[in-house]
């Protein structure tokens, strides 16, 4: 009877011992996946990189997209967490963090340090997304009255993180985390650009009519030339669902990089991008550099970092699936438009497709490459 039990408890314990072998064999595999944080993303965003990745835009084998969220951000966090589990492959994670930040701490250690610590050791790199303005004071600012500021507590949020990771003027004894592994990613779009300007120390332009062109009204803002607007004004006039909300207009190398080199935007390759957003760079922050402009050279389109190679933002949207469907839906430029294009027509039209499909090859061969 002893030898039975013996037996018995032995077999147990081998059965054990292989199903924990098995279980840290599927999470060493698991650990193994390319992991990209989306920082505050909506649905919407979701869906977006969804379609990237549907169709090969963003190709990146193994990738598992973290959702980092703030508990405190201006999202619909439940409409999030439904979306990720109504998928049927296992794309994305979410990781919600907490803990009080005030426009006082959040450039210094504070209650999600540890936090973003733990992000950025869990994570290949990050991608910082669009949004509303940010609030000035933040960056020792007025606040103009064509600032609009929606979403405080995302700001801060996103501003201490970036803060985190490459350090700025506002507080030099600050170690960047990118220290511990300077190869580490972090690709801003919009909002995501001017957010990495003033978390290093930045400052921004609060509205470019008024304050680079010196115009009031929108009316004026419509009469400039295409390649100096930068989102769709005809939409303060004569709303409409079926007409585009941003602008199409060129931008212009000033300044190669590791990533923006000449392969990707020479000097003489004027691409036309996607933009939506009222607001610039004005002073660069800590260690940034502009790699290209607007046409005219008054507004950033492109910042990159001078020390982190894999740190860069632009000032437009790639990102948007719309871009690269060839099927999608057919927009009005202006109100009376009689062609109606899809962004995917517009772009081969103006031979700016492959600028933003190289973009993005890049971007895969950043996470793929040796």
């Amino acid at each position: 009877m002893f030898k039975t039990r013996l037996y018995y408890f032995t077999v147990c314990f081998i059965l054990i011992i292989v199903l924990i072998s098995c279980t840290n064999h599927e999470y060493d595999q698991a650990e193994g996946r390319i992991k990209i944080g989306l920082i505050n993303p909506n649905v919407y965003a979701l869906e977006s990189f969804n379609s990237l990745i549907e169709n090969n835009i963003l190709s990146i084998p193994d990738v598992t997209l973290m959702v980092v969220c703030y508990d405190q951000v201006e999202r619909d966090i439940p409409a999030l967490q439904k979306y990720i589990q109504n998928q049927a492959h296992p794309l994305y994670k979410l990781k919600v963090l907490s803990g009080t930040l005030t426009p006082e701490n959040i450039f210094h250690a504070n209650d999600l340090s540890d936090q973003f610590k733990e992000v950025f050791s869990m994570t290949d790199g990050l991608f910082f997304l669009g949004g509303a303005d940010i609030p000035p004071e933040v960056y020792q600012d007025k606040t103009s009255l064509l600032s609009s500021i929606t979403t405080p507590n995302r700001h801060l949020f996103e501003l201490s993180f970036l803060f985190h990771l490459l350090g700025g003027y506002q507080d030099s004894s600050q170690v960047p985390l990118l220290e511990q592994d300077p190869s580490y990613k972090v690709i801003g779009f919009c909002l995501g650009m001017q957010t990495l300007n003033v978390a290093t120390g930045g400052t921004m332009i609060q509205d470019i009519p008024s304050e680079i062109y010196g115009l009031q009204y929108v009316e004026d803002v419509l009469a400039l030339e295409t390649n100096q607007i930068h989102r769709n004004y005809w939409q303060d006039l004569h709303p409409q669902d079926d007409m585009i909300t941003s602008n199409f207009h060129q931008i212009r190398a000033v300044k190669t990089n590791p990533f923006f080199d000449s392969d990707l935007l020479a000097t003489q390759v004027m691409p036309y991008v996607y933009s939506s957003h009222h607001q610039a760079v004005k002073q660069p922050g800590k260690n940034l550099e502009i790699v290209a402009t607007s046409l005219d050279g008054k507004i950033v389109e492109i910042i990159a970092h001078k020390v982190y190679k894999n740190v860069f933002a632009v000032q437009f949207h790639p990102e948007v699936a719309a871009l690269y469907q060839e099927n999608g839906k057919k927009m009005k430029w202006i109100p009376d438009d009689p062609h109606p294009r899809t962004y995917y027509n517009f772009l081969t039209e103006k031979r700016s497709l492959e600028f933003h499909k190289k973009f993005w090859r890049k971007i895969n061969a950043l996470y793929t490459s040796p």
